[in-house]
């Protein structure tokens, strides 16, 4: 008889851990709606609900791609693979997780997805199981680098969005005029070797569909390889901004961004200061009771950190 009763725990229990990441990632999507669009509590709390409805309709294959935006990128990859491996940048949009579903269809091109765990969770509901390879961010530079040409073109897929930042190289952006910090990742690998840098743009011509492929060549700073690194950087994320400004319900990074912001890690640090006013003041009330001096000289410290700016900091 206790058979039924356990077995109704365990999928009560199995299902809480999917609905509390869920919950999680609709609260975050709403900060991220809510900071960088402004708008109200109501359209922000619609927005993060139809936002995580799509997300989980990517399982479905009855959701298409556009065939006229899928002809298009792939025109754009055949002819970038004609001067080597590129790198297709995409930005966390709904049409961009549809057209790389669609590409993974194509035998003839060998996709290598920058991993990440973020990356690695958003592609596989893309893919819906379909094997796709993947190159660790540590390795990524070196793997360009060493090449040779021999080896099969491949097209590397990377989401600038979801990028770790706790290591590698960073820089500050603005993004919706806000300050971020960003990952320089895909400008890194177009001074190491990848000639050509793929992403999504926005479209005004009502007629077509309201994002369209666009490249960049490094070929054009030729002459210039220390401005190549900042200009594709502005290049890639004016893009991004454009594409979440023009469908920013489609968007499935606000979450993500939320976290890369300048305002967000200015209230982790807070938070984390705080904790330690705690932590000094319990321990001054404690029967090892910290002297009065080391006190003051722990809330002096806190106080410099506190009004400290970290480097790459927007003012």
């Amino acid at each position: 008889m206790r058979m039924p009763h356990l077995f109704s725990f365990h999928m009560r229990k199995t299902t809480a851990a999917p609905q509390r990441a869920d919950q999680r990632m609709q609260n975050h999507t709403a900060l991220g709606i809510g900071y960088f669009l402004g708008q109200t509590e109501e359209s922000t709390a619609n927005m993060a609900d139809a936002i995580l409805e799509k997300r989980h309709q990517l399982h479905s294959p009855e959701v298409a791609q556009s065939a006229a935006l899928l002809a298009e990128t792939r025109a754009a990859i055949d002819a970038a693979l004609a001067h080597g491996s590129c790198l297709m940048a995409l930005p966390c949009h709904v049409e961009a997780l549809l057209l790389l579903r669609a590409l993974a269809h194509d035998a003839s091109l060998r996709l290598v997805l920058v991993d990440s765990p973020a990356a690695r969770t958003l592609s596989d509901e893309a893919f819906a199981g379909r094997h796709i390879e993947r190159c660790a961010t540590q390795d990524l530079v070196k793997r360009v680098k060493r090449a040779d040409v021999e080896d099969v073109q491949a097209v590397y897929i990377s989401f600038p969005e979801l990028h770790s930042l706790t290591h590698g190289t960073t820089a500050t952006i603005l993004f919706l005029g806000k300050a971020c910090r960003v990952s320089v990742l895909e400008s890194l690998l177009c001074v190491s070797g990848l000639n050509t840098l793929l992403t999504l743009g926005s479209r005004d011509d009502a007629s077509h569909p309201h994002l369209m492929v666009v490249s960049w060549n490094r070929s054009v700073f030729a002459q210039n390889q220390t401005r190549a690194i900042s200009v594709a950087l502005g290049w890639l994320w004016s893009h991004l901004q454009a594409v979440a400004s023009v469908a920013p319900a489609e968007m499935l990074s606000w979450h993500a961004l939320y976290r890369a912001s300048e305002h967000c890690r200015h209230i982790e640090r807070e938070n984390q200061i705080k904790q330690l006013e705690a932590y000094f003041e319990a321990w001054r009330r404690s029967p090892a009771a910290l002297s009065a001096d080391t006190h003051q000289l722990a809330l002096a410290r806190l106080a410099a950190m506190r009004d400290h700016k970290p480097p790459g900091a927007a003012a």
